[in-house]
């Protein structure tokens, strides 16, 4: 059976997100994958391995990497616990050559889940039309069902899967 694709980026949607995609894999006897991108810019995060300001991108991207395998790992064991069968994958960042929304919409069809759950983030109306979402791009390239959180859904997470 194709396995429920969970789409997260660490910030306060992840919870929400992956308690839609634990229940729908619970529901549907389904794998769990759960999928992040690395992004190098994200890794002066407070409270993870904060990297100084200037510091050499090469080494902002391995402590980004390396942050990213602990959570996930974190994620993983979690998703373990409850009796679920989960895996999970991190993309290294592409640099210039591709978007993290491009190197999602590829990993879907490496992948081929049989649902993708991504969340939402509240951005206005200009900010969509400018800039557009990782959410709104995986829905245009993805070839099977995404189910979107909404923000506000994912909000109520306390920051572990339960």
């Amino acid at each position: 059976m194709k396995p429920i694709l969970a789409l997260i980026d660490f910030s306060d949607t992840t919870p929400g997100l992956l308690e839609t995609a634990a229940e729908l894999a619970t529901g549907l006897g389904r794998d769990m994958v759960v999928l992040h991108v690395a992004d190098p810019a994200s890794a002066d995060e407070p409270g993870d391995d904060s990297a100084i300001a200037d510091e050499e991108p090469g080494v902002a991207e391995g402590r980004e990497l390396r942050v990213g395998r602990r959570k996930l790992r974190i994620i993983e064991l979690e998703l373990k616990r409850r009796g679920l069968r989960a895996t999970t994958l991190l993309v290294p960042p592409a640099g210039t050559r591709q978007s993290p929304a491009g190197l999602i919409v590829e990993q879907i069809g490496r992948l081929t889940p049989g649902f993708v759950v991504v969340g939402s983030h509240e951005h206005g109306r200009l900010y969509q039309m400018l800039v557009g979402g990782v959410a709104q791009e995986v829905l245009r390239g993805s070839r099977c069902p995404v189910v979107i959180v909404p923000a506000v859904m994912s909000n109520t997470g306390t920051g572990t899967v339960s």
